[in-house]
């Protein structure tokens, strides 16, 4: 399946990516406060459960939760986490997820399963991962996250950063069906690479996280083979039938203009990929994103790493095979332009500094258990901190001295008339609106359907997938409203008064 991205004739495209719906689970990840709960567990020893657990990978223990009003008993809780567990050393300030329904079937808190607490481990602003997930949302399906504190039997642990689980809820949330493989980049890494057709020989670098008991892997390693043994014009020719130009362009470029190297092109871990149909389509995810801005080198310069050539770029072969792709690598550095210019650029960091530091700032200072000092918080928001285990770029400085690199670099690669998000040809289907509803018909398959909904200055306001041919509008603002529909085959842009 190919979705065309597109430019209106008339303006230029701020890439947004709009939330599907919203629910009530919407209200655990309010970022205008911070989120305060208490663990209270059954077993006096818990602190040497947890630690044993995580060891043995042996999973939860019971305890009982609460926000000060709701009080949820029998939730699972367990350490998680790699780096961020370690670095904690003896410190109480691990890395947690809780499972509300792990001992009770069905049971949920606000309508989610699952959530995540990152320690901040890494990070003295405390804001790194908040803001990466904050600018990815806008690109691409993302975790939504916030701020809470955990205290346990009366001590307060300190403040986290509160994450969404990627699990079949979250999918749920995005794509048409939730029912299809899920898998995850493992601590030691995804290559990619291709090892041939037994799924064991993958156990190292990819773990599955849905759909177990069958456990096919035809649709990954068809994926794997065609990305490691298709020669480069087969390759740049139909790349398109095995992922979204619009995934996965945005994915790279996220990771290249925040230099998140602890994910694909770098270390390999924290990224998700959902497969969306049988032969291997997959749509990358992002995961964990505390190292963000610089916050992990891979051994490379944070500041001046080129965007489309690594040290390591043969050991990952779908980076290297679409950097050989000259409209892909257009598209790419396109995103990475955008980015730059809207919500990563330095004045949209320094809103978002502002913003959320007025919401933390007295949580940070009651921290009994922060990583570093109040006056590396205050500093590391704007400048460099040099620690004993070395430098930890601040936000303001990153992002000036990364956005400038990137931008001097674009204007010797791109082409300055390149619009990366032009319809080639539109089609012939036919598209009518009648009480509410888009209707479509001359199709000759409902397989696949996509419609994207715009504000004219390019901010996407929602996206519905769906094998529908009558369509609901969803609730949009008054006024011009541009859509754009895309089947397998085809694509219609259209203009919608909303009166």
């Amino acid at each position: 399946m190919k979705w065309m991205p597109f430019i209106a004739p008339l303006f230029t495209v701020s890439i947004s990516f709009a939330a599907v719906q919203s629910d009530s689970t919407d209200i655990l990840f309010d970022d205008s406060a911070v989120h305060e709960y208490t663990l209270t567990f059954y077993a006096s020893d818990w602190k040497t459960q947890l630690e044993t657990n995580y060891t043995n990978d042996a999973g939860y223990i019971p305890a009982k939760f609460s926000d000060g009003k709701i009080t949820i008993d029998s939730v699972g809780v367990c350490y998680k986490g790699n780096s961020s567990y370690n670095a904690a050393g003896t410190s109480p300030k691990k890395p947690f997820k809780i499972k509300f329904n792990e001992f009770i079937s069905g049971q949920k808190y606000y309508g989610i399963k699952i959530l995540n607490f990152s320690n901040n481990y890494g990070d003295p602003t405390f804001l790194r991962e908040k803001i990466a997930y904050d600018i990815a949302a806008k690109y691409m399906h993302s975790p939504r996250s916030t701020f809470a504190t955990i205290t346990i039997e009366s001590e307060l642990i300190g403040l986290y950063t509160q994450i969404e689980q990627i699990d079949k809820q979250f999918l749920g949330r995005y794509f048409t069906d939730d029912s299809l493989n899920l898998f995850k980049a493992s601590d030691a890494g995804a290559s990619l690479t291709y090892s041939g057709t037994d799924p064991s020989l993958y156990a190292s670098q990819i773990e599955l996280k849905t759909n177990e008991e069958t456990n096919d892997w035809s649709g990954m390693i068809a994926f794997l083979n065609y990305i490691n043994n298709s020669d480069s014009e087969t390759f740049c020719s139909t790349y398109t039938n095995y992922m979204d130009p619009d995934n996965i362009a945005p994915f790279l470029a996220f990771i290249m203009t925040l230099s998140h190297f602890d994910s694909y092109v770098g270390s390999g871990r924290n990224f998700y990929l959902y497969q969306t149909n049988s032969d291997g389509y997959m749509n990358f995810l992002p995961w964990d994103l505390n190292l963000a801005f610089g916050g992990y080198s891979n051994g490379w310069d944070v500041y001046n790493q080129s965007a489309i050539s690594t040290s390591n770029i043969s050991d990952r072969p779908l980076f290297n095979q679409l950097m050989k792709c000259q409209n892909f690598q257009y598209k790419y550095l396109s995103y990475i332009k955008n980015m730059i210019n809207t919500y990563a650029s330095t004045d949209s960091i320094q809103k978002s500094i502002d913003q959320y530091v007025n919401t933390i700032q007295t949580f940070v200072e009651a921290d009994p258990n922060k990583f570093y000092s109040l006056s590396d918080f205050s500093t590391n928001l704007t400048s460099k901190l040099r620690t004993a285990s070395g430098s930890i770029p601040g936000l303001i400085e990153f992002s000036t001295t990364r956005n400038a690199f990137l931008l001097k670099e674009l204007e010797s690669i791109l082409p300055e008339d390149y619009e990366a998000l032009r319809v080639s040809s539109l089609s012939s289907f036919r598209v009518s609106i009648y009480n509410g509803q888009i209707i479509l018909s001359n199709l000759s398959s409902n397989k696949r359907i996509q419609v994207e909904f715009f504000k004219t200055n390019g901010e996407r306001l929602a996206v519905i997938q769906t094998s529908q041919f009558m369509i609901p509008i969803p609730v949009l603002p008054k006024g011009m409203i541009l859509i754009r529909i895309q089947t397998q085959q085809n694509t219609r842009i259209l203009k919608y008064n909303n009166l």
